[in-house]
């Protein structure tokens, strides 16, 4: 299991929910005697936690164009931004 992860490409929160759903497939089998021992509790994706491909760099308003807003805030094209 920590083969597919470590080699599956994908980045930290679509890893999390793999493992989230390892979790409840071995919870499963344990319960219903399927298997004896849960191997998913040895699955670890924490050096993985940096990686993030769709992260976006947001830059804030600068509190120029924030009054510059404020100041056209009766004006109705502008209300529609």
């Amino acid at each position: 299991m920590q083969y597919v992860i470590d080699n599956c490409g994908k980045n930290y929160p679509t890893l999390r929910k793999l493992k989230v759903l390892l979790n409840q497939l071995y919870d499963y089998a344990v319960k219903y005697e399927i298997c004896n021992k849960d191997y998913s509790q040895y699955i670890d994706i924490t050096k993985y936690k940096a990686k993030n491909p769709n992260k976006t760099d947001r830059t804030p308003f600068l509190m120029e164009e924030i009054d510059l807003l404020w100041i056209q805030k009766n004006n109705e094209f502008v209300q529609m931004y």
